[in-house]
């Protein structure tokens, strides 16, 4: 499935991520796309808060 894909993904299970069927690799690849572009696209609103000057 596309969650046990992304979870060996994530822990680094590479054998299992290796074994993927495309079409389940191809869903990974837009769940992990669209994560990014939203994060990409949304700035963190608690940034402002942080103190750099540290």
């Amino acid at each position: 499935t596309t969650i046990a894909h992304l979870a060996a993904l994530l822990t680094g299970d590479w054998p299992t991520a290796l074994q993927a069927d495309p079409r389940t690799r191809r869903e990974a690849t837009g769940l992990i796309a669209a994560f990014f572009a939203y994060h990409q696209d949304h700035q963190l609103r608690s940034l402002p808060h942080l103190d750099f000057t540290q």
